[in-house]
């Protein structure tokens, strides 16, 4: 009769054992060797998608970025664009030497662009046109195919915006007090709009650096705030402001100082009625005033609903711009009114008709108040002259509060710099329309990466 032998059924169970621990260990190793395999893959892609989206904003950048030629508004396999000269082909220029080619086995690369809301988002942002990369790569599994896990699939996408500044076409509200509470405030029915910039506003007040009542409504694709805002009573916005954000530079803090330019010499004094820089213009004169370029001590002052025009040039004021009635007009345009002194500020009435144009060309381009940034608590200004008012050019107040109010019409307005901002009593307000806003006389677009 055969009988075991002694131990061999322990040496069964410790070879079952050692199966099984190696089985499970070879598990183990290949699910790191895989995963750490799909995780550089992984960044890889990343990498890649990043170089492309950021290279395709770059090359848009300087290029005039408009869907069409330069900008291929739509989504594309790079394999399919074979054309040079627009910012998609770029981006995917950067795609095979990262190791990724559109087409390749197991391999996807795309990039879409298009102008608007992009797919990626950064705080405080706006694009005007955004590019997103995505780079696909299924990944053959070595040991984890074992276990029926064959293959992985890697994906990674990056998008870049391109954010432009000093348009031509746009205009903006800047509101630069730090600290003020209702630094901008819109009340009454005011109606404020702007075109294709935005407002912001560096008051970091937690209580409401802007505050919108009284059914007026702000309407501006971007509304950035460093501090809170506070809408009630029907005031609204057309976009919801972002907060927390970092205040904006002073757009004109290098705009130089124009030199105070020289009184006419032809003129015959104050008596003088077409150069009378005595700055009293409420006398009536036949046919009214035609004020000259220079500088006025006393301010300029007009009543009495007696005629004014300005012929082109820098009016240095020293004093109060003080129009209650008019019609005050610069029919050839081309006309700078810079404010000096602690007493300078600008009054111009309800029912006031003003219509001035700023400089087309020169260091002053689309620039048309400005107050001397030295002067560090200069007196509120007010601009209410409804329905007749016209100011086409950029108005620069760096350290004052201006009002806009009683059905005002700013039609034409560049961008409005002030310390704080007040829009009450009905106000309609339309930034934007002006060409030249003063603080560049093109657009530039700087590339941003949003994810």
């Amino acid at each position: 009769m055969n009988r075991p032998v002694a131990g061999s059924s322990k040496r069964g169970q410790a070879a079952i054992m050692m199966a099984l621990t190696l089985t499970m260990l070879f598990g183990v190793v290949g699910f790191s060797v895989d995963l750490g395999q799909s995780y550089y893959r992984k960044q890889a892609a990343k990498a890649t998608a990043d170089a492309m989206a950021a290279a395709a904003a770059a090359w848009a950048s300087t290029n005039t970025p408009a869907c069409g030629t330069t900008v291929l508004c739509s989504s594309n396999s790079c394999s399919s664009l074979t054309t040079a000269g627009n910012a998609s082909y770029v981006g995917c220029l950067y795609s095979t030497p990262n190791g990724f080619t559109d087409g390749a086995t197991g391999q996807t690369v795309t990039i879409n662009a298009n102008s608007g809301s992009p797919s990626g988002s950064a705080p405080g942002v706006s694009t005007a046109f955004w590019f997103t990369a995505n780079v696909t790569e299924t990944e053959p599994q070595l040991f984890l195919g074992i276990l029926g896990l064959s293959t992985a699939v890697v994906k990674a996408q990056s998008t870049a915006g391109l954010v432009s500044s000093g348009s031509g076409s746009s205009s903006c509200l800047y509101v630069l007090s730090p600290t003020a509470q209702n630094a901008l405030q819109l009340g009454n029915n005011a109606q404020v709009s702007t075109v294709s910039c935005g407002v912001y506003v560096n008051s970091n007040n937690a209580t409401a650096a802007m505050y919108v009542t009284g059914s007026a409504k702000l309407t501006s694709p971007v509304i950035d705030l460093v501090g809170a805002y506070k809408h009630d009573n029907n005031g609204s916005t057309s976009t919801t402001p972002v907060t927390g954000v970092s205040a904006v530079t002073d757009p004109f803090v290098n705009l130089g100082v124009p030199s105070a330019p020289a009184n006419n010499p032809a003129c015959g004094g104050a008596t003088d009625p077409n150069c009378n820089y005595s700055g009293n213009y409420a006398p009536w004169v036949s046919g009214g005033y035609t004020l000259s370029p220079g500088t006025y001590p006393n301010g300029i002052s007009l009543s009495n609903g007696n005629p004014a025009t300005l012929a082109p040039g820098v009016y240095v004021v020293n004093g109060p711009f003080n129009i209650q009635s008019g019609p005050l007009t610069a029919p050839n345009g081309g006309v700078l009114i810079y404010l000096t002194g602690s007493s300078s500020y600008v009054s111009i009435g309800n029912g006031a008709t003003v219509n001035l144009t700023a400089m087309s060309s020169g260091s002053y381009e689309g620039v048309l108040f400005y107050q001397d940034r030295t002067v560090s608590s200069p007196m509120e200004s007010y601009f209410e002259g409804g329905a007749n008012m016209t100011l086409k050019g950029s108005l620069y107040f760096p350290h004052a509060a201006l009002e806009f109010a009683n059905g005002t019409n700013s039609g034409g307005v560049g961008s409005v710099v002030a310390s704080t901002l007040n829009f009450q009593g009905g106000a309609t307000f339309n930034a934007g329309t002006q060409s030249q806003t003063g603080i560049s006389a093109s657009t530039t677009y700087t590339p941003y990466v949003l994810q």
